[in-house]
């Protein structure tokens, strides 16, 4: 609950995912990226709902991927 309502647009992929998920209605996948706070590889998942005015991020590890 930390992250509701956080600004994420300073994220390299945040416009990407904006852009492509909100005119395609799909999920969204982010480039493989360097987390700055923990070091590792993780991309981000991201897909809008409420009728687009929501949007769902979901960090993943990239790890084994």
């Amino acid at each position: 609950t930390r992250y509701l309502g956080h600004n994420w647009s300073w994220r390299p992929y945040f416009y990407h995912l904006l852009a492509q998920g909100l005119e395609e209605r799909r999920l969204t996948l982010s480039n493989t990226y360097r987390d700055a706070t923990s070091n590792q590889y993780c991309l981000t998942a991201g897909q809008f709902f409420d009728n687009g005015d929501r949007l769902l991020l979901i960090d993943i590890d990239a790890a084994g991927l």
